[in-house]
């Protein structure tokens, strides 16, 4: 279960660090479509939307300062307000997403 959440958790960081940039309109799109396979309820987006305005401000202070730290420790508690919000179902398919889009991005550089 540790390894499910810690999978979860690395794959929401690369989701919502790819977010933080600013969105072309084919990213806007491929969100779109993966929230709205996600199904998530009002409720769920009322709570995305304000989970991930709390951290936006960080995250972009953090990424422009190229502080690696700093931007993982908000991650983290972003990444871990969100995994209270979704299902096991959710989870299994936003982890799919991320995966899917992990390896047709390739290898890091740098």
């Amino acid at each position: 279960m540790n390894i499910i959440k810690s999978v979860l958790a690395l794959a929401i960081l690369c989701f919502f660090t790819l977010q933080a940039t600013a969105q072309t309109g084919a990213r806007k799109a491929q969100l779109d479509s993966m929230l709205t396979e996600l199904n998530l309820d009002a409720n769920q987006k009322t709570q995305l939307k304000s989970i991930r305005d709390k951290y936006k401000v960080d995250l972009k202070t953090a990424r422009q300062n190229k502080d690696r730290s700093a931007m993982k420790t908000q991650m983290q508690a972003m990444n871990q307000e969100i995994g209270q919000i979704l299902n096991e179902e959710q989870k299994r398919k936003w982890q799919a997403f991320l995966d899917n889009k992990k390896n047709a991005k390739g290898p890091r550089k740098g």
